[in-house]
């Protein structure tokens, strides 16, 4: 989880459910975020960037990431679901560039990706995963042919939910490079 949420819609979530090390998560996600992002730099977040899941609840964590410096390039997460998954201008400036269905091009490296979902291979698949599955699959392949159009030296696919099972670990289809 990477949620820096501040939305008073969301107050009553916060990140230490997930573990003592993970109290005053949003803190020191800013405070690094300030000591170590400049204007130049540019940060990409897989997702899940509030724990609001409509739109205009999340307007307060969008504003925080807003004034944070460098640029913020945003594949959508499970959070901040229908709709247009965020509001790219901000205050005359662009503040965030979106990943949906689409694919952006950085210092001559091509960024593709979606939300994913869990693996096929996962033993607590259902009917319902399957028929997310196939339409994140179709979002990646989108994004992917974009990627491509830029001519890029690389490709770099971003994922939400990263190619892991429960039973597993990470996924490799034996024909794609897995660093």
């Amino acid at each position: 989880p990477s949620v820096i949420s501040t939305s008073p819609a969301t107050a009553d979530k916060t990140d230490d459910i997930f573990g003592e090390n993970w109290k005053n998560h949003r803190e020191k996600i800013l405070s690094a975020w300030k000591e170590t992002i400049t204007a130049g730099d540019t940060v990409i977040m897989a997702g899940d960037i509030s724990w609001a899941t409509h739109l205009e609840d999340a307007l307060s964590d969008l504003k925080t990431l807003s004034a944070l410096p460098g640029r913020k390039i945003i594949v959508r997460g499970n959070q901040i679901t229908g709709g247009t998954p965020y509001q790219n201008e901000t205050n005359d400036r662009q503040c965030f560039w979106i990943i949906f269905n689409s694919a952006l091009s950085v210092e001559n490296i091509a960024l593709a990706g979606t939300r994913g979902w869990i693996p096929e291979t996962s033993k607590k698949i259902t009917e319902e995963d399957k028929v997310i599955i196939l339409r994140e699959q179709g979002r990646l392949e989108r994004s992917l042919i974009e990627a491509e159009k830029f001519n890029c030296e690389k490709i770099f696919a971003i994922l939400h939910y990263p190619p892991f099972d429960e039973q597993e670990g990470l996924q490799n289809d034996g024909d794609h490079e897995i660093p």
